[in-house]
């Protein structure tokens, strides 16, 4: 029995810049076999995607799993839909914050527990201009400090 120990951890930073965080939920998802390993070596890309509700069951859209370059000849869509699995509560939960105005849901993190390939979802809400001026003002701040101790501890 072999130790899944890697850290792989690809995260969606534009919709945290883009968005502010309502709720958050882990979810699995459902990937093929060399999607897997695409995931293992890091080539994937959240940015653009969506989560949607199809036939009760939550499904996510628009996030780019790359090729894996060890695969047969399989044809491979990179942006398929891929269903994500939840309890029947947070199914309920996820469906009444999508069907409110404003509100979406997007993958925020993608990463591994064990051997199973989770993602966290975030209902997120849209921010105003001013919101990102003020992320992108304490952001500044926050790397000036840390050269500041840099230079300080050197």
């Amino acid at each position: 029995m072999t130790k899944h120990t890697e850290r792989i951890h690809i995260y969606n930073k534009k919709a945290l810049f883009d968005f502010e965080t309502v709720e958050t939920f882990e979810a699995g998802i459902v990937l093929q076999g060399y999607e897997v390993k695409s995931v293992r070596l890091g080539n994937v890309n959240l940015k653009g995607n969506f989560v949607h509700i199809w036939h009760d069951a939550p499904w996510v859209e628009g996030m780019h799993i790359g090729h894996y370059p060890y695969a047969s000849t399989v044809e491979m869509d990179a942006k398929r839909k891929r269903k994500l699995l939840l309890k029947t509560k947070e199914i309920k939960k996820l469906a009444q914050y999508i069907h409110e105005q404003g509100v979406t849901a997007v993958v925020l993190e993608m990463y591994f527990k064990g051997p199973h390939a989770k993602v966290k979802l975030g209902i997120m809400r849209g921010k105003k201009q001013h919101d990102k001026r003020e992320s992108i003002k304490r952001r500044d701040e926050e790397r000036k400090l840390q050269s500041v101790l840099k230079a300080f501890r050197s």
